[in-house]
């Protein structure tokens, strides 16, 4: 693995983010039952993996890796609000003009109200997890561009010192 060090194109740090990016979508979905801290500890090392493969593979520097994360994050959490609000807006809307209707209320104004409620709901709860979703994926990508970048420089390093000395 050692001789592909550096050996990709630069812009193929934008696939590994791109990569990043439903990786931690599929490994957050398949280890929800296995609580939060454990979910977002799997979901931080597969996402700096791709961040650390990324930089170590291509001839990006760290600062290219890193940036390819931060538009990864920015992504990540523009869909994790899209998501999060449209599911607990809905949710809510249900709940409420169901119970308003249940009790007697004009179904038309119970609508609206429920409708009214879920929507502050929904972006209340989107813009908590698109926070959470974008400092969890910024901060493994920082750290696996970093350690990425890092291993890269000592191969490197070390294949040049190796070449002179042949």
């Amino acid at each position: 693995m050692n001789e592909k060090a550096g050996s990709m194109s630069s812009s193929v740090v934008w696939l590994f983010a791109l990569v990043g990016i439903i990786l931690g979508v599929v490994v957050s979905y398949a280890t929800a039952n296995m609580g939060a801290l454990v979910s977002n500890a799997i979901f931080a090392v597969a996402v700096g993996g791709c961040a650390w493969a990324g930089v170590f593979l291509s001839k990006a520097t760290t600062g290219k890796g890193i940036l390819a994360f931060l538009v990864g994050s920015l992504g990540a959490a523009v869909a994790a609000y899209i998501m999060v609000s449209m599911m607990v807006s809905a949710a809510t809307s249900t709940v409420t003009a169901g119970l308003a209707g249940a009790g007697g209320a004009d179904s038309a104004h119970a609508a609206q109200a429920g409708a009214a409620v879920g929507n502050v709901f929904g972006a209340f709860f989107g813009v908590i997890l698109a926070l959470k979703a974008f400092a969890v994926f910024f901060a493994a990508g920082i750290a696996g561009s970093i350690a990425g970048g890092k291993f890269k420089a000592k191969i490197l390093a070390e294949r040049g010192g190796a070449a002179k000395a042949a």
